[in-house]
């Protein structure tokens, strides 16, 4: 495995762990700036889905612009990195900024890192995606799915270890290392080949019906890590650091995706995946115990894996356009769990509705004819 590849699922790890630590560390920052308790808890949803559609509007245009500044080979390096340093800034900012009791301060640099971060998922990625074989794309673009894994698996342990903990240290040093590993773009960039990108927005139906799907996908996924999972442990006897077992798998099938994607076209490969992942979440439904729940969810893991790593070796083949909707649509995921959440989902409606979304997903990227 190269440097690049290494170096790809760093810098996504610490993407997705910027925000696992943000989101974690949102409700003490907020009460520092004067609001209390019940108002946090009753804004916290909001402001959260506030913060994801902003991701989603900056990732579209985040990969709009590195769509038509793609074809001069060297101009992506400087603005990213001067995107991770404005970025890694307002990050670490945010919890001196609420020790000030200033609630504009803290609004306006969560809106600086989320703006700036905008340019470190689709841009970024595009670079990676400029890979001489198809085999060689997949494995890059599993940057993504490997990095949110690593941030699904520390949350349980985050949530936990984090507790009653000041801000300003776990949310500094992420935006450090965050930093110092973007800033080695420009090595990247050098030994990567021109981007050939039509630089407009994707308008064929494979390209929509690729989106449509991944939307699906991606809010299933969302309904059952984020709230069937944990009452289905809590109902066979397990703790939440079993919710790391389906992330554990994730990982493995961000590894996996490769392999499986020199037989099939991408879409399809992923297609076939999630549909053994709904049969996984089926399973998850029933298991009478919590060993059986386990397996189900470890290989339902496997399965996003190796979907979530598929989907974004097609958009990136598509371009940096299509990788910056992709990306929007995990954010739009994330907008209608907490929506639904917060209206009171039942989990066990929430694991169905998970395994009906794979299945309805899995059919809509399978009669998708190029990955």
């Amino acid at each position: 495995m190269g440097a690049t590849v290494l170096w790809g699922y760093a810098v996504q790890a610490l993407l997705a762990l910027s925000w696992t630590l943000y989101a974690l560390l949102l409700p003490p920052m907020l009460r520092q700036v004067g609001l209390d308790a019940a108002t946090v808890a009753a804004w916290l949803a909001w402001l959260l889905i506030i913060d994801q559609l902003v991701f989603a509007a900056a990732d579209c245009a985040a990969g709009m612009w590195a769509a038509r500044t793609a074809q001069g080979a060297r101009r992506l390096a400087g603005p990213i990195a001067l995107a991770a340093v404005i970025s890694s800034l307002a990050l670490g900012a945010l919890p001196w900024l609420a020790h000030t009791g200033s609630g504009a301060a803290l609004l306006g640099a969560t809106l600086v890192w989320a703006l700036a971060g905008s340019l470190l998922r689709a841009p970024l990625l595009a670079l990676l995606g400029r890979a001489v074989s198809a085999d060689e794309r997949t494995r890059r673009v599993a940057a993504v799915a490997i990095g949110l894994a690593i941030a699904g698996a520390c949350a349980p342990q985050l949530t936990t270890r984090l507790a009653g903990i000041d801000a300003r240290l776990p949310l500094g040093l992420a935006a450090a290392a965050l930093a110092l590993a973007v800033l080695y773009v420009g090595r990247v960039e050098a030994r990567l080949p021109p981007a050939q990108d039509a630089g407009h927005l994707p308008r064929d139906a494979a390209a929509l019906r690729l989106l449509a799907g991944a939307l699906l996908a991606a809010v299933a996924a969302q309904l059952q890590t984020a709230i069937a999972a944990k009452a289905q442990y809590a109902a066979a006897g397990g703790g939440g650091d079993w919710l790391a077992l389906f992330w554990l798998g994730c990982t493995l099938g961000g590894l996996l995706a490769p392999r499986l994607a020199r037989r099939l076209p991408a879409a399809q490969a992923g297609a076939l995946a999630l549909a053994g992942g709904a049969l996984c979440l089926l399973a998850s439904l029933v298991a009478p115990a919590l060993a059986p729940l386990a397996i189900a969810q470890a290989l339902a893991g496997l399965a996003w894996g190796i979907t979530l790593t598929t989907l974004f070796t097609s958009a990136a083949a598509r371009g940096a356009g299509s990788l910056g909707l992709l990306f929007a649509a995990l954010a739009l995921a994330v907008v209608v769990r907490l929506a639904l959440q917060r209206a009171g989902l039942d989990a066990a409606l929430a694991g169905g509705l998970a395994a009906g979304g794979w299945l309805l997903a899995a059919w809509m990227l399978y009669r998708l004819r190029a990955g």
